[in-house]
């Protein structure tokens, strides 16, 4: 880690600062894609998308806000959190780093800045490779994000749509390929599933429009939607919206849905794949023995047999359920985290100092410090 990661506060200020160009092409393109309901309207949002071919020229980098907290931005998570405990923008530039999505690979970083969890899955990994640094748990994000569309508008596009099946396709990003029988998987989902359903909605992966799958499901009778483009702070809301308009879910490998639509009591189903997940920004790969043991058990539980018993034991220990923070505590998490950075004046290695300069630190509340003593 460079002079610069080292420190919180010189991290985000050179990332504005250096960076501006890139993050400021990133920010007008979010805020042009973000316009377009990818819901309801999904040709504009391929067509849309294609606005980003333009832009992202620089292939040595993931097209994203570049920020000491941006992967925070992503998915909405931080804008779904900041909207529910009523933070302003200025304070959730030190809230935690927010996990951007469940690892089946189980990667802890070291050194590394505090951090926001769904559920406890890599708790004795963290405390083992960093000691003394906070990791603070608040259960499923879907939970945070209010939906896209209204209580009214949900319940009249289920009456219109009947029964409704949601397919959620393996996907990749930017670094990253994939392959796998798409004609067969989109042959024997529509073979045993239309005479089911009502609707079969696919959920189309922004970076994945390349690929000729979504026009495969289109042609074989199902309708395409979309959750957006990762960095816009509507996508884990439109993904709420999808999941709420769902009876079912079904998907070929392992993803965030598996929880979010078992946490919003969706019958969710895993099929058995032969995906290729090729990411050439790290060494890892599908075939990765974690990954693979991770996907084993998701299979024992939503797969090859049906276990609720095993699918709840699953979904706490990977999005915790049981997490879930009121608005006051997702504020004193906040707050305990603006003390450690204040009292490590931002350096990676001072924090756990600083952790226990904070406990000790009138500058807390009873309950805060609780919170930071239970994190560690």
């Amino acid at each position: 880690m460079n002079v610069i990661d080292s420190n919180y506060f010189l991290s985000d200020f050179f990332r504005d600062k250096l960076l501006k160009k890139e993050n400021q092409k990133v920010a007008e393109f979010i805020s042009f894609i973000s316009q377009v309901d990818s819901i309801g309207d999904y040709p504009s949002f391929e067509i849309a998308m294609k606005e980003m071919e333009r832009l992202y020229t620089n292939k040595k980098f993931i097209f994203s806000i570049k920020r000491a907290f941006g992967e925070s931005l992503l998915y909405g998570h931080l804008h779904a959190i900041a909207e529910y405990a009523k933070l302003s923008d200025e304070d959730i530039r030190y809230f935690p780093i927010m996990e951007h999505g469940v690892d089946f690979w189980e990667m802890v970083k070291k050194p590394s800045y505090p951090r926001v969890f769904q559920g406890r899955y890599l708790h004795d990994k963290w405390r083992d490779l960093n000691k003394g640094i906070p990791s603070f748990y608040i259960g499923p994000y879907i939970y945070y994000a209010q939906s896209a569309y209204s209580e009214e508008e949900i319940s009249e596009l289920k009456r219109k749509n009947g029964k409704t099946l949601l397919i959620v396709p393996a996907h990749t990003h930017e670094m990253a390929e994939q392959s796998y029988d798409m004609e067969k998987f989109v042959d024997t989902v529509m073979q045993r599933c239309s005479p089911y359903y009502d609707t079969i909605m696919v959920l189309a992966y922004w970076a994945d429009l390349k690929y000729d799958l979504y026009s495969l499901f289109q042609k074989a009778g199902a309708k395409v939607v979309s959750a957006g483009f990762r960095g816009d702070p509507n996508f884990i809301s439109r993904l709420k919206t999808l999941l709420l308009l769902a009876d079912t879910v079904i998907g070929n490998d392992l993803g965030t849905f598996v929880g979010y639509g078992f946490f919003l009591g969706k019958d969710v189903y895993l099929i058995e794949n032969d995906v290729e997940l090729s990411l050439h920004d790290t060494e890892l790969d599908t075939g990765n023995v974690v990954y693979q043991n991770n996907l084993q058990l998701f299979m024992n539980a939503f797969g090859r047999e049906i276990n609720k018993d095993k699918q709840t034991l699953l979904c706490e220990q990977f999005w915790g359920s049981k997490e879930i923070k009121s608005p006051l505590e997702i504020r004193d998490i906040l707050q305990v985290n603006c003390c450690i950075l204040k009292k490590a004046k931002g350096q990676i290695n001072a924090i756990p100092k600083a952790v226990n300069a904070c406990i000790h630190s009138s500058e807390l509340t009873h309950s805060q410090r609780d919170l930071l003593l239970a994190s560690i």
